[in-house]
């Protein structure tokens, strides 16, 4: 009795804990600036609902086939999520040596010495056995969970309901919101992370623990930002802990995933995929630092990833039906030519706040899906084409 409750639980907090990345600890502080509490419902419901469908729609077969398929798909999803938290680690390292206490830049030695610190620590978690996942992601949830005892309920009470003076109109957020629950509706299906809990858990109800429990983690970010969001001066240690250590699980999982990964197939390549995103994303502040380019920006530019780029590959290669593309190098090719000729719009969307322009990427994606012809000759693999896709390995089974 208690192995048939804990399963289910154990693995729901470990989606709560893989799932909790740099966006839910800061998206939701962006969301509430400009749209109070309906910017928030507009993050959270999706979010939260996109991830918990997923474990209900997806059975165990389908989640088997999709990781076989779509391996190549899924790394790319997994490399630039490691990218992304160590990103927000060198910024927030920045934070913590910035004279006014903005994670504005990372300056040196900090904004390198925390983020190689935490990837040493994730890497070395990532080789943890299976059967100690959903421990840990009990305990990374037991710390969030934590936080809300230092931070409390009362600044809750505090958010508006309709955003600060001077901010966007709620006309533009209804704009924004199309774009923003395709992206958490349909990335759950690219995340190994979440394939892996639905693979192993005795009972998909694990994701309706997994929709409760991350939905108290991402109010925590609503009352942490209502209190001074990540300035310094007004972060308790409980939250940073929270921050970190999330951090560091969700970089742990999918560097886990990464190795296991079908693909790439040497060990070398694997390496590359899990290393150069980790340097990559540290470089991204830096970068931003040197061009003068506000490091919200780029989180914001990363966040168009997940907005355009993967929920986008998810609504073309991975539906069911004759309409689904095949994963041919011709496809792929299109759909990246596509992508890049819609990034323009989607980034002035999500950066200049020019919201109305973001319901024509997703028309465009809808006109590719309903309007081409449907694929002929079914829907044949880049794996059959090429091998770059290919059925997973027994470790990464």
């Amino acid at each position: 009795m208690l192995a048939r409750i804990g399963n289910p639980l154990g693995w729901g907090l470990f989606c709560t804990a893989s799932w909790t990345w740099c966006i839910g600890m800061y998206l939701p502080i962006i969301m509430l600036r400009h749209w109070g509490w309906w910017g928030f419902a507009v993050f959270a419901v999706p979010n939260v609902l996109g991830c918990a469908g997923f474990g209900y729609l997806c059975s165990k077969a389908t989640s088997e086939r999709l990781c076989r398929d779509h391996a190549g798909a899924m790394v790319v999803f997994s490399a630039i999520t490691v990218a992304y938290q160590m990103f927000f680690l060198a910024w927030l390292a920045g934070a913590l040596v910035s004279a006014h206490g903005e994670p504005v830049s990372s300056p040196l030695p900090m904004g390198w010495l925390v983020p190689a610190g935490c990837i040493v620590v994730a890497i070395l978690l990532s080789l943890a056995p299976e059967r100690a996942w959903p421990w840990l992601g009990v305990l990374i949830t037991g710390v969030s969970f934590f936080a809300w005892t230092q931070v409390g309920f009362a600044p809750l009470g505090t958010i508006p309901m309709g955003g600060h003076p001077n901010m966007p109109t709620a006309q533009s957020l209804w704009f924004a919101a199309p774009i923003i629950v395709f992206g958490f509706l349909l990335c759950p299906w690219l995340d190994r992370t979440f394939h892996r809990a639905r693979q192993r858990t005795s009972s998909v109800h694990a994701f309706g623990v997994f929709g409760i429990s991350f939905f108290v983690v991402i109010l925590l970010t609503a009352a942490y930002g209502a209190t001074g969001g990540l300035r310094i001066e007004t972060l308790l240690t409980a939250v940073l802990a929270h921050l970190v250590t999330q951090l560091i699980f969700t970089i742990a999982v999918h560097v886990r995933e990464l190795r296991r990964a079908p693909v790439p197939h040497t060990q070398r390549a694997r390496q590359m995929v899990i290393l150069v995103p980790a340097i990559g994303g540290v470089l991204a502040v830096e970068a931003s630092s040197l061009f003068g380019i506000d490091a919200e920006t780029t989180y914001l530019l990363f966040l168009g990833c997940y907005g355009l780029l993967f929920p986008a590959y998810v609504a073309l290669f991975m539906p069911p039906g004759p309409r689904r593309w095949p994963v041919t190098r011709g496809r792929v090719v299109l759909f990246g030519v596509v992508v890049l000729a819609l990034a323009p719009l989607a980034a002035r969307g999500f950066i200049a706040l020019d919201t109305w322009l973001l319901p024509i990427p997703l028309a465009l994606i809808a006109l590719l899906h309903f309007a081409l012809p449907p694929p002929r000759g079914g829907t044949s693999t880049i794996r059959e084409n090429s091998g770059i896709s290919g059925a997973p390995s027994p470790e990464g089974r």
